[in-house]
C-alpha cells in the first residue's frame, strides 16, 4: 500500500493500537503516573520514553503487527492497569495536536468525575478546570502557557457498561500569540 493511500485511509478509518479492558485502578496512582510520564517531561520524546522505561518491566511497548498498524505515529506501552501513548506525527495530517501524551485507566466503581477533575488540578498544581459534558462524558480542561508554547491538559471521563474510563492527555496547542 502506498503512503498516500494509507494517509487517505487513516482519515476515513480510525487506526490505533488496541484498547484493552483494564481493571479498575486508583485514580491517585493514575494522576501520579500522568504527572511523571506526560506532564513533567512534555513535550520531549526522549524524556517521556526515559520516564516510561523508569517505570520498570510492568510497562511493555506495543509492537505493530500489520502494515497498517506500522503507520500509527505513536509509541504505546501497556501495563496490567494502564495504557500510555506518546504521539508525534512530524507534520502528518491530523486533527489532533502534535505532540500529545496520554494515560488511559479505568476508575474504581463509584468514582465521580466531579471529584476527580479538581483532584487532578490540585495534584498537578494547575488550579480549577473548565468542565464540560454531561453525566456519561465529563471533561476537565486546563490551558497552560509554558515558554513560547500553549499546552492543554485534559481529563476525560466516559461511563459505559458500568465502568468509567479516565483519559488524561497533555496536548500541544498552537504557539503562544505575541
Amino acid at each position: 500500500m502506498s503512503l498516500l493511500a494509507a494517509l487517505v485511509l487513516m482519515q476515513v478509518v480510525r487506526v490505533e493500537a488496541p484498547d484493552p479492558v483494564l481493571p479498575p485502578s486508583d485514580p491517585n496512582a493514575a494522576f501520579a503516573l500522568f504527572q511523571r510520564v506526560c506532564f513533567a517531561p512534555f513535550p520531549d520524546p526522549a524524556k517521556i520514553e526515559a520516564a516510561i522505561v523508569g517505570l520498570g518491566p510492568s510497562f511493555v511497548r506495543w509492537q505493530p503487527a500489520t502494515e497498517l498498524e506500522k503507520l500509527i505515529p505513536s509509541h504505546i506501552w501497556y501495563s496490567p492497569s494502564a495504557k500510555l501513548s506518546y504521539s508525534a506525527r512530524g507534520g502528518m495530517p491530523s486533527n489532533i495536536p502534535d505532540p500529545q501524551c496520554t494515560v488511559k485507566v479505568t476508575a474504581p466503581a463509584g468514582a465521580d468525575a466531579e471529584q476527580l477533575i479538581p483532584l487532578l488540578g490540585a495534584t498537578l498544581g494547575i488550579g480549577a478546570a473548565k468542565i464540560v459534558g454531561h453525566k456519561a462524558y465529563r471533561t476537565g480542561m486546563w490551558d497552560l502557557v509554558r515558554p513560547g508554547r500553549r499546552w492543554r491538559v485534559i481529563l476525560g471521563t466516559e461511563r459505559r457498561d458500568g465502568r468509567m474510563t479516565l483519559t488524561l492527555s497533555m496536548l500541544n496547542l498552537k504557539p503562544e500569540k505575541k
